[in-house]
């Protein structure tokens, strides 16, 4: 029977196969799309982890009708993890995401990591060599601050996401671009040699995940920013597979 790990998040839907390693995403409003893709899917496991209880409920509906079991990764079993991982701290449990905590887990250890997740919201995680979660700063994901700037300036339409070929420009779509992309890579850059500097970090592995990654890499490539991260797509996904012991 195929297994999928599924990753609802506030604005997208990701569907990893552990069988063939084929990696999907959906935006959440495309229920068109999900449901196809459940159609094709037949029998399976499905284990899930959310945010978002709305797709989640979609989500559910859908394979109740089908032969698909399904597990929803959630607080008890986050519990149950560290339980049987001592070597994880992890002191604020009860008030992390499920997504924050594959995060977290999903690191190989005995290194001190930043995990910068850019998704609806940018979420900077540190866990030290010791796998204890030292805390994390979260700030509003580059489309979340388009809708924001377009929401409360009239001016301001809500443009595409589109990485310009400059920092400033004479035209509005540039202008806000550049702020919400290079804006973010800037910040996120300036904000990590600040934590490392406040927890006196040393050989930090630095890890972009997240729908957003690419783009924000992108952008350094732009400004020619020597690579100081790396990049891990399915960071999350790694994690909840971790957290389910698949």
């Amino acid at each position: 029977m195929n297994k999928f790990i599924i990753d609802i998040g506030n604005s997208n839907t990701k569907i990893y196969s552990l069988d063939n390693k084929s990696f999907m995403s959906f935006e959440n409003c495309d229920l068109v799309g999900i449901e196809k893709y459940f159609k094709e899917i037949g029998d399976c496991e499905v284990y899930i982890s959310y945010v978002n209880s709305k797709p989640l409920n979609y989500i559910k509906s859908l394979l109740s009708s089908s032969k698909c079991s399904m597990r929803i990764f959630d607080k008890h079993q986050m519990m149950e993890f560290i339980k049987k991982n001592e070597q994880y701290k992890i002191d604020n449990i009860d008030i992390l995401g499920a997504d924050l905590f594959a995060d977290i887990i999903s690191g190989s250890g005995f290194i001190d990591e930043i995990i910068i997740d850019l998704g609806t919201a940018t979420k900077i995680l540190v866990i030290n060599r010791k796998n204890e979660f030292l805390g994390a700063t979260i700030f509003p994901g580059l489309k979340t601050c388009l809708k924001a700037l377009n929401s409360s300036a009239e001016k301001i339409e809500l443009h595409d996401l589109k990485i310009p070929d400059r920092l400033i420009s004479l035209k509005t779509d540039e202008c806000v671009n550049s702020g919400a992309i290079y804006g973010t890579a800037i910040m996120i850059e300036e904000y990590v040699k600040l934590i490392i500097k406040e927890r006196e970090l040393n050989n930090v592995r630095i890890v972009l995940t997240g729908g957003f990654s690419s783009l924000i890499d992108s952008a350094y490539n732009k400004l020619a920013v020597s690579k100081w991260y790396e990049i891990d797509s399915l960071r999350t996904i790694k994690g909840i597979k971790r957290g389910f012991g698949l």
